[in-house]
């Protein structure tokens, strides 16, 4: 079963901010987290640095006053008992590049970027991050949902069983959980010369793919939660946009996904349809699963290039 011991949310100082401290609040109460980090980036100031060490000052109190605004906003979400496992980060430089290496050197389990429609901001997130992140990275929209019912695509892949199993551990934390999986197949170019129609050879990728869904139901270690897969025939080009409406017909809470690769370079990056999904899906929860054991190597060599 997928465990979480900590996050790191980032915060923007806008509106966003209070969904943030939301979600934050509904895992550690859900999981009873040992650590929560909530990280402000603050643009560099452009300053000759005989200046800044001459006047300190004149970058001390911007970092205050960020800490004691984000502080200041624990106290609707969090318990004295609970606040104890906060930290507050006020860092400089640029966002991908601070959220990667405290992703890093804190040896994060999940990262929180806010997916903004309508709030004023820019916000902080970035696909940059979703590709390079060593770990879970999770996109919370500005409304949250109930995250009872999750959409998992799968493959039978270790990537979607991992993904499978995160869903899990976040879904039963509600009455009534429930995880919907989605496989889907597409028919292979050369179906014709084996003498079968497009629809004759459709069904029998289907029929493959329920047999694979019950030999990969056994390999699951996600307690009581239900389970259930739908079946999708494949168009070209369209895999995201079939999974972000399968999870809006299906009123799901969240959508969770792998990443795809069979080495540490491969599964740090995201697949194309989780790319692509990335970029298509603006309002449910995305939650981009990746084993962090395999992920932390291949950081370190980006840092050095």
């Amino acid at each position: 079963m997928y465990q979480i011991k900590d996050l790191l949310i980032t915060m923007d100082l806008s509106e966003m901010d209070e969904v943030m401290m939301e979600f934050a609040s509904f895992v550690n109460k859900a999981v009873d987290l040992d650590k929560i980090y909530f990280l402000h980036v603050a643009k560099e100031l452009d300053l000759p640095e005989e200046l800044v060490a001459q006047y300190p000052d004149l970058i001390k109190p911007l970092d205050e006053s960020i800490e004691e605004k984000i502080e200041g906003m624990l106290d609707e979400y969090f318990s004295e008992e609970e606040k104890s496992k906060i930290e507050i980060l006020v860092k400089e430089g640029k966002p991908d590049k601070v959220i990667l290496q405290l992703a890093k050197e804190l040896d994060i389990e999940i990262v929180v970027l806010g997916l903004k429609t309508g709030l004023e901001g820019a916000g902080l997130v970035s696909n940059k991050v979703a590709r390079l992140a060593p770990c879970t990275v999770v996109f919370v929209p500005e409304v949250l949902p109930n995250l009872s019912r999750i959409v998992v695509p799968i493959d039978f892949s270790a990537n979607s069983k991992l993904a499978l199993e995160f869903a899990a551990f976040m879904a039963k934390k509600h009455d009534n959980a429930r995880i919907i999986c989605q496989n889907v197949y597409t028919v292979p170019s050369g179906y014709s010369r084996l003498g079968k129609s497009y629809e004759e050879f459709a069904e029998i990728m289907k029929e493959n793919a329920e047999k694979m869904f019950e030999n990969f139901k056994r390999t699951l270690d996600i307690g009581n939660v239900e389970v259930t897969c739908e079946f999708t025939l494949g168009k070209p080009n369209k895999i995201s946009e079939q999974i972000y409406n399968f999870a809006v017909r299906r009123k799901a809470g969240a959508i969770a996904v792998g990443s795809k690769g069979r080495t540490a370079a491969a599964s740090i990056l995201l697949g194309s349809t989780a790319e692509k999904l990335l970029n298509y899906n603006r309002q449910l929860p995305l939650i981009l699963v990746k084993e962090k054991t395999k992920n932390m190597g291949f950081l370190d060599a980006l840092f050095k290039l």
